[in-house]
Formats: C-alpha cells, sequence, structure tokens
C-alpha cells in the first residue's frame, strides 16, 4: 500500500479582491513535513503553492489517477472556498475572479465536482480530504476568515456511490478503514479562521499537533485514525475559538482510515505502555489483548527475551499493586469482626462499599475477601480455643503434681507455654483461678476402712 498527499496552499490573489491568506503557505509547508516523515505520515508529499485552476485541476487529477485498490490518497487545501449563485462550491486559485457584478468567474477556480468525479473514478479505496476553508459566520476583526457559504459539503465531495455516514459510531464499521473522510475547517455555517499572530491557520496548526505529539491517538494503539485526527483538532480549535465548528464527512469505514502512524520512541517503554494496557486487575494480560501486543512486538522488533522480561515485570507489579488492595480491604474487614460488629450493619457497609471502590475491586472480589476473613477468624478462634484447652490441662496436671506451689522451674514452664499459646495474662490468670478454685471446692477424700 502507498500513501501519496497533495498539500495545495493558496494565500495570494492578485487577480480578485479577496484577502491575502498568508499561513496557507505555511500550512502545507508544515503539514508537509509531518505527513512526508517515515515514522509518522509515510506519505509521499507534494506541494503546490498559489497554483493557478489548471495546474490545481492536473495535480488533483494525478494524485487520485494510476492509484491501486490499497493505496491512500490525501488531498489537503488550505486557501478560500466560494460558491456561485447556486450554492455549488469552488476552491479559490491564484487565477480566481470575479466578474464586475461580482459573480465568481466560475472558469477561474476550481468546482468540488472536479475532486468528486476524480474521488469517484479512483481505483485507492482509502481518501481523505482535509479543507481548511469555504465556511461562513460572524468573526472578530483580527480573524482572517476565509470567505463564505452555506454549502452541502458532502454533497459535492462524497462520491455519489457512496452514501455519506454522520460522524457517530457507526462510522469506523467498515473493515480496513476503506471508504473516503471529509476533513473540514468549519461546517457549511461558519467561517475557518486565521489568527493574525499565528504561524498557521487554527485547524491546520491543531492536525500537526495531533501528529507530532501523538495526543490524537485516542485509544493509544500507535494509529490515528481520521476520526481520531479530525476530533482532537476539533476539540482544540473550538477551545480556543468558540465560534469555529469544524465538520467531519464520512463515507464507508472512512472514520478508521489510518492517516498516521505515532512517533514509536524508546521500543521498550513503548511496549511496556502497551502491556501495561493489556492487563486486568490481578496482572494477567487479556486473551483479546494478546494478538494487538503481537502486533507490536512485530512492530518494534526487539528479542523475545526482552518481551518475556518486560511482560513479566509488569505483571508481577499490577499483582502487587492488587494484592495490596485486597489487603487494606481485608484489614478493615477483620477489624470490623474483630470488634464485635458485622460487615452487614448499615453503616459499616457503607462505608465498606466506599472503601471497595476507592480501591477499584468488584463486589466479587469484595465478596471472597470477605469470606476468606471469616473463615481465618473461625479457624483463628478455634485454634485459640484449643490453646487454652491445652494450657488449662497442663497446668491442671501441675497442680495435682506439685500442690500449690510451683518451683521457679516450674513457672518458667508455664510462662514459655503462655507466650507459645499465644495467651494473654488476663486469659491465663482466669484458668489458674478457676482450676484453683476447683480444687478448694472439691472434697476431700475419705479415708478407707482397715479390715
Amino acid at each position: 500500500m502507498e500513501r501519496f498527499a497533495l498539500l495545495i496552499g493558496v494565500g495570494d490573489y492578485p487577480a480578485c479582491g479577496l484577502a491575502p491568506l498568508p499561513a496557507a503557505a505555511r500550512d502545507i509547508r508544515a503539514l508537509g513535513t509531518v505527513l512526508g516523515h517515515p515514522e509518522m505520515g509515510a506519505f509521499h508529499v507534494t506541494l503546490l503553492e498559489d497554483p493557478g485552476r489548471m495546474e490545481m485541476e492536473e495535480a488533483i487529477e494525478s494524485l487520485f489517477s494510476g492509484r491501486d485498490g490499497d493505496d491512500l490518497a490525501l488531498f489537503y487545501f488550505s486557501g478560500h472556498g466560494l460558491k456561485d449563485d447556486t450554492g455549488r462550491l469552488y476552491l479559490a486559485s491564484r487565477e480566481t475572479r470575479k466578474t464586475p457584478n461580482g459573480e465568481l468567474v466560475r472558469a477561474s477556480a476550481v468546482a468540488a465536482d472536479n475532486i468528486r468525479d476524480n474521488m469517484a473514478r479512483s481505483r485507492a479505496r482509502r481518501q481523505v480530504v482535509i479543507l481548511d476553508s469555504c465556511h461562513s459566520g460572524a468573526f472578530p476583526a483580527e480573524w482572517a476568515a476565509k470567505d463564505d457559504g452555506s454549502i452541502d459539503i458532502p454533497g459535492q465531495l462524497l462520491p455519489h456511490t457512496t452514501p455519506p455516514i454522520a460522524n457517530t459510531a457507526a462510522t469506523n464499521t467498515a473493515p480496513d478503514g476503506q471508504g473516503q473522510a471529509i476533513l473540514t475547517a468549519s461546517t457549511a455555517g461558519r467561517y475557518a479562521f486565521e489568527k493574525e499572530d499565528q504561524a498557521l491557520s487554527l485547524y491546520t496548526r491543531f492536525l500537526i499537533r495531533g501528529i507530532e505529539t501523538g495526543e490524537a491517538d485516542e485509544n493509544d494503539n500507535g494509529f490515528i485514525t481520521a476520526r481520531e485526527w479530525h476530533e482532537y483538532a476539533r476539540q482544540k480549535a473550538e477551545a480556543e475559538q468558540p465560534a469555529m465548528r469544524p465538520g467531519l464527512f464520512l463515507g464507508g469505514g472512512g472514520g478508521a482510515i489510518r492517516v498516521a502512524g505515532v512517533p514509536v520512541g524508546d521500543p521498550k517503554e513503548r511496549y511496556a505502555r502497551e502491556v501495561e494496557r493489556s492487563l486486568d486487575r490481578r496482572g494477567e494480560i487479556a486473551i483479546a489483548a494478546r494478538p494487538r501486543l503481537d502486533d507490536w512486538r512485530s512492530r518494534l522488533g526487539l528479542d523475545p527475551a526482552t518481551y518475556a522480561a518486560i511482560e513479566a515485570e509488569a505483571s508481577a507489579a499490577r499483582r502487587q499493586k492488587f494484592d495490596g488492595k485486597c489487603r487494606e480491604y481485608a484489614e478493615t474487614v477483620r477489624a470490623i469482626l474483630k470488634a464485635g460488629k458485622s460487615p452487614a450493619d448499615e453503616t459499616e457497609k457503607t462505608h465498606l462499599g466506599d472503601c471497595r471502590r476507592r480501591l477499584g475491586l468488584t463486589e466479587e472480589d469484595a465478596g471472597k475477601l470477605q469470606a476468606a476473613v471469616e473463615k481465618e477468624l473461625a479457624a483463628e478462634r478455634e485454634r485459640h480455643d484449643r490453646n487454652l484447652q491445652g494450657y488449662e490441662a497442663f497446668f491442671r496436671a501441675t497442680v495435682q503434681r506439685e500442690g500449690a506451689r510451683f518451683s521457679d522451674h516450674t513457672r518458667g514452664d508455664l510462662a514459655r507455654l503462655q507466650e507459645t499459646l499465644g495467651l494473654s495474662s488476663k486469659e491465663v490468670e482466669a484458668i489458674e483461678s478457676k482450676v484453683r478454685r476447683e480444687g478448694e471446692e472439691k472434697p476431700p477424700k475419705e479415708p478407707r476402712e482397715k479390715k
């Protein structure tokens, strides 16, 4: 699959009264740099600065003709967009002019129909058109607006064989991102803006930034789709200039076309980040994530031992974190139970729920932890009861053997037994008092009669 990009910037209009757009030439140079970068766009880029109408049309025809089915053709235009008296869209060339009565001389500009027809004839199944132009609306004095128009953009640019699709979750359902994507700096009822103190047009500036920084890669999978690219630039542009309303118009699965890759940087760090995204809360790699990790393995070029070590380290760290959360929750449940309260108590239940959510545990996790704590405490109580019984039996035997007064050696044995069995001084005192009391209350044996 080859990738071809034609970037046209028209900022000089000597033949008519259109306002000059100094950013247009800078737009195509800056965008061409990122689109032509081998680790970003990897496009074969052609730049045209201030061309005439025929030069524009020939370049557009060349972009879309002679392509293979898997090729990607991208057309970008920065300049004035115009409409004629029938509402048809035109892209202004250096030669564009108007009649004395103010009507557009159609032969001096490139009709949107021309672009659409070239797209329809092209064998390339991936087509992207970006217009930083042709919009209308009120605008501040310090912004240069790129002409006016209330224009049916998808109707005039999407090939008639491909019905336009609204920008919804359904836009990326076609396989392999095949289709058309039309990205515009503003919708039909708004202007696109170029701020006088900025080197680049607003929308284009954020298109470039989205690729350079990788911030447009919304799902962090290493690729920027047409939809992700537009959404990033739209949000940034609207935040800076609320009057703008960038638009996205799709045909087929155009929203899923991969327009750029994200610079990998350090391959070990990149793979570690992907592994982090693939782990469940217990530190296990999700089965469904393995194909994506395998894809990253093939792209990053590290040896298998390095991949395995990165996965093991990340999994261990995630498990350790999860285990720590489980311990914290279990200790909270243990404290409630040891205080003689119930986790089902309304107040305790509310705060336990808050604790569970803060720790990111599921209800299933919490249920298993509580059951385990209850089982542990029951076993501890049973073991403690046996220890109490064991001490009592040993003390009782000692009293029967030595009487009420114990030797220092015996006292030492009792102290060591108490420590081994984990009994408190209070518990030991209670046992010893009980045994001595029973001995005092027991009636003396009657002497046997002599025969």
